[in-house]
């Protein structure tokens, strides 16, 4: 009995040894345990601020990307939208321009008109007796003897006074404008045969120019584009311009204007006073 007894006791003692033991593995444990969750809690809180900043960054930046897309896209639509409504109204400026040219241009080659000449006045003995009543001629007189005849002189006749030319333009001195305003008139130059001279003009309200020459009397007009068919050699620049050149003048030239045509946005038109071109040899 007794030896049981002592076994006994002596296996209790070792169960208690190793059920103390296991109790202190399982502290180590769950303090291991403890430190991994309080590792794993700091690493996911660091891990989780650092995101967070980015990402706000990165939103703004596509905001701000999208913004500015938006913007330069309307600027774009706006910026195309504009050259082409400036591109409509050149091209209606071009045709405009190009249709007054050609009327200008007509009107100034129409032929001048033929001038009338009067019928003459029928003598006495060629009255024609149908329209009237019968005319009776009377007998001509017979010459008187020399020592008979009046020593009185008839008087000359009057000469009658040639008619004024007729201009062949209609736009020599016109003047249908009501808005446009002539601030400068081109000056008078005096060059010598061969040289240059260039003239000014300046008006308000007006849309478009052509600059002419006109001839001493007044009766010939030529657009700035024609002069060379009429003066050889001469040439111009600046026909559709406020400043207007001419070159090589010659010798024929002397006594002629040069004036500028102003027209309106209605068409209707006004001519400056004209700056006369002298020529010395």
């Amino acid at each position: 009995m007794f030896g049981r007894s002592r076994k006994k006791d002596d296996y209790d003692d070792y169960e208690d040894e190793e059920y103390e033991d296991d109790e202190e593995y399982e502290d180590e444990e769950d303090e291991d345990y403890e430190e991994d969750e309080d590792y794993d809690d700091e690493d996911y809180d660091d891990y989780d601020d650092e995101p967070r900043s980015g990402k706000g960054l990165v939103i703004g930046l596509v905001i701000l990307a999208v913004i500015l897309a938006a913007i330069a896209g309307l600027l774009f639509v706006r910026l195309r939208k504009a050259n082409a409504e400036v591109k409509d109204l050149t091209e209606q400026l071009n045709s405009t321009r190009t249709e007054l040219n050609t009327l200008l241009t007509e009107k100034t080659t129409q032929p001048a008109a033929p001038e009338v000449t009067p019928e003459p006045t029928p003598e006495p003995d060629m009255v024609d007796a149908t329209n009237g009543p019968e005319v009776v001629v009377p007998d001509e007189p017979q010459p008187a003897e020399p020592d008979m005849l009046d020593a009185t002189p008839e008087p000359e006749p009057t000469p009658e006074p040639t008619p004024a030319g007729t201009p062949d333009s209609q736009y020599i001195g016109i003047n249908t404008s009501t808005t446009i305003n002539i601030t400068t008139n081109p000056e008078a130059k005096t060059v010598k045969a061969g040289q240059s001279a260039t003239f000014t003009a300046a008006a308000a309200n007006w849309k478009w120019c052509a600059w002419r020459f006109i001839s001493p009397d007044g009766l010939h007009e030529i657009i700035f584009d024609k002069v060379a068919g009429r003066f050889a050699g001469v040439t111009t620049a600046g026909g559709n311009t406020t400043t207007f050149t001419v070159n090589n003048i010659p010798k024929e030239m002397d006594g002629w204007k040069a004036v500028c045509l102003f027209v309106d946005a209605g068409n209707g038109m006004k001519v400056t006073e004209g700056g006369i071109i002298t020529v010395t040899e």
